[in-house]
């Protein structure tokens, strides 16, 4: 579950090189004074990060309207 009202930033963060390919994931920053950044699962492209990214985005907007 993602709270858009606690998140100041997003960021795509690539790539990072694994073991064997490179990776990309989410960074999330928030308000919290605890812990302000979290991350979404790795992707194997950057197409597959932004796919996932809008899915989520979508089905977040598609609650609030």
């Amino acid at each position: 579950y993602i709270n858009l009202n606690n998140i100041l930033a997003i960021e795509l963060q690539e790539p990072t090189t694994d073991l064997y390919d490179e990776v990309y994931k989410w960074a999330f920053y928030t308000i919290s004074p605890h812990n302000n950044v979290f991350y979404s699962q790795v992707f194997n492209s950057r197409e597959e990060a932004i796919a996932w990214f809008e899915e989520v985005l979508g089905e977040y907007v598609g609650k609030k309207v």
